[in-house]
């Protein structure tokens, strides 16, 4: 997080004595406005924007974009404004664009404040991205992602270092050779899709940058991984990694993975989806060879009875059944994890009661997210949702409940629950009346390809019945109507953010009316994503404005 800068004294002036502030305190107070206000508050007077200017805390509310398939040069409109502007921006995102070699001219002013940078889909050379990057040097997160649209030329060698660069996030193995040397002080190293297949030079590159970082790596990401590479990055004498990732395709067995987890002890953070599945002793050896393991995403095969005493050390626990392996049976019955904060089930069988028992003794849940589960009693999975009182956020994808259950007949007073995304879920009527009832506190509501839910009198009640819904979006929901859009604008006075996606039920005069309330401010767009959802994506607007409110990081 940034730090705030002291602003400089200075009153406010204004008709009201008694509002006459300092600075530091109208920073105090412009805190606890969202993304949306605090950019109003810049334009309702001279000194608040000042304020705002000046006050790093509050400048990372806000993200640099310019516009797509523009090119940016000296001489560009977008350029020329931004570089009269005397903001000085942490967060700046380069997407779709041509940046020419000239960046020199202009990027100073961007760059000497700048934290954190994402370039994606640019079309840039490899000498225009060491410039933007030697001209940046308080950056802390890099992120690079322009796959075959980046001109990469041999020979660039980083003559700069990145001493605060902690987090560096990379689609292209020519950079990581080209940044060798230059990130003393890395934290987190990400290499994602678009790499070539593994070879004897991409593994060398990648072992090769590690060892210069390995003082200060604490965790990796790989998407492209074999049995060599992982046995030499496990034996690097100072790397003490706490996190690994290894998604995508590898090329390793499962004694490698026990193997690696036994010389990287101290590794907390374990998310292995690479290999298929692993099976129950390997899954118990990887759990004996990290004691301090917190977060644990794997696929298995098969499970025993008892479960690995892993499952129940953990506070995030992710478990998805192999493609070969499909709703594998899991008990949970008569196991207790205090520690468990964040529950994924993804293509399991779960027999009746074990969930109930499970989360009985695991009330200190606060996300659960279920995907293609196999519940043999409906009644079960919500009642023992209901035992959740500190459940804060929950996803169902593709579950079937086929009728009303006895534990959502009553409204509930002690609900936590603000964020519910349900998916493909197959409910009756009833049952998505009974959730409304269920979580009456719901702040955002994501509903994607659900039945029902968007027939008028169904979202009548949702609308009627959630007093604090902020964020709503519909997804593929087909049956929503003209109707539908009146009950959203009627019944929801604290709405802000509603994206509508592939709803081809609304007509045109009702896109127009929804279209208004957002220029009022009904409904508000937080970011250039949500002023196209609230276009419907039937056209394209342009964005002739540098500036998109995106919420905090």
């Amino acid at each position: 997080m940034i730090a705030s800068a002291p602003a400089k004294s200075c009153a406010i002036k204004s008709a009201s004595p008694e509002v006459q502030l300092p600075a530091e305190l109208w920073e105090k107070v412009l805190l606890n406005l969202n993304t949306y206000q605090l950019a109003q508050a810049r334009a309702t007077c001279r000194q608040w924007n000042e304020i705002v200017r000046r006050s790093p805390v509050l400048m990372n509310r806000f993200v640099v974009h310019f516009p797509q398939r523009s090119t940016l040069e000296p001489e560009a409109e977008s350029v020329r404004v931004f570089s009269g502007s005397k903001a000085r921006y942490s967060r700046v995102v380069l997407d779709s664009l041509t940046i020419t070699e000239q960046v020199d001219r202009w990027w100073p002013v961007l760059g000497q404040e700048l934290r954190t940078l994402t370039v994606e889909g640019c079309r840039v050379s490899t000498e225009t991205v060491l410039k933007i990057l030697s001209l940046s040097p308080k950056l802390e997160r890099f992120t690079f992602r322009c796959g075959s649209e980046h001109d990469f030329r041999s020979g660039s060698v980083a003559d700069f270092k990145l001493g605060k660069l902690e987090v560096l996030r990379l689609d292209r193995i020519e950079l990581l050779e080209v940044l060798r040397g230059c990130c003393s002080g890395l934290r987190l190293l990400k290499l994602e899709d678009g790499f070539k297949p593994i070879s004897e030079g991409y593994e060398r590159t990648v072992l090769e940058f590690v060892k210069t970082v390995q003082d200060t790596l604490e965790g990796i990401k790989m998407e492209q991984v074999s049995a060599f590479l992982l046995e030499k990055i496990a034996s690097l004498s100072r790397l003490h990694l706490q996190r690994i990732s290894l998604e995508g395709s590898g090329q390793y067995s499962e004694q490698d993975l026990i193997e690696f987890s036994r010389l990287q002890g101290s590794i907390q953070h374990f998310n292995v989806t690479s290999l298929e599945a692993i099976s129950d002793a390997g899954l118990r050896a990887i759990g004996t060879n990290l004691p301090n393991l917190k977060r644990l995403k794997i696929s298995l095969r098969e499970v025993s009875t008892p479960l690995p005493p892993v499952l129940f050390a953990v506070e995030c626990l992710a478990i998805r059944s192999s493609r070969t392996f499909n709703h594998l049976q899991i008990d949970f019955g008569g196991h207790i994890n205090y520690n468990l904060r964040k529950i994924t089930l993804a293509g399991m069988r779960i027999p009746r009661n074990s969930l109930l028992r499970h989360m009985i003794d695991s009330r200190n849940i606060r996300k659960i997210h279920f995907e293609r589960n196999f519940f043999e009693s409906g009644s079960c999975l919500f009642e023992a949702i209901r035992l959740l009182k500190y459940l804060e956020s929950l996803t169902l994808e593709g579950i079937n409940v086929d009728r009303t259950m006895d534990c959502l007949s009553e409204r509930s007073t002690d609900s936590n629950v603000r964020r519910l995304h349900l998916s493909r879920c197959v409910f009756r009527k009833e049952v998505l009346v009974a959730l409304s009832r269920l979580f009456p506190w719901l702040q955002e509501v994501r509903l994607t390809g659900v039945r029902h839910v968007e027939a008028s009198e169904i979202l009548l009640l949702w609308c009627q019945g959630l007093p604090r819904l902020k964020r709503l979006t519909f997804e593929d929901c087909v049956g929503f109507t003209d109707a539908s859009a009146g009950h959203i604008r009627r019944f929801c006075p604290v709405l802000e953010r509603l994206n509508l996606w592939n709803c081809h039920g609304l007509s045109t005069s009702s896109r127009e009316r929804m279209t208004a309330l957002q220029s009022t401010g009904r409904y508000r767009p937080d970011s250039a994503r949500t002023l196209q959802t609230m276009h419907y994506n039937s056209f394209n607007c342009k964005q002739n404005i540098l500036e998109y409110y995106t919420s905090s990081p």
